[in-house]
């Protein structure tokens, strides 16, 4: 099965690891994600969530991470709720 969603994950290497996340005033705290266009790849739909959701649009991809299985869970340390 093909994926139909898309998550740019970004790592600093200047500050440590860090994943980027967001507050979303209903939903509350989330990964940047979004569904893949027609036509799109992956990769293409990553850069893309990452400029629409986060403002960051001088991205590039350095390795893809694969597909990741949404039915888990994966619980985050109160440092992960930074902003």
């Amino acid at each position: 099965m093909s994926p139909n969603k898309a998550c740019p994950v970004i790592l600093s290497s200047t500050a440590g690891p860090r994943i980027l996340l967001f507050r979303h005033p209903l939903a509350g705290v989330q990964l940047v994600k979004g569904t893949i266009e027609s036509g799109e790849t992956p990769a293409e739909a990553a850069l893309r969530e990452l400029s629409e959701e986060a403002g960051i649009d001088d991205a590039s991809i350095v390795s893809d991470l694969g597909c990741w299985n949404a039915g888990q869970t994966v619980t985050l340390g109160p440092q992960a709720l930074e902003s």
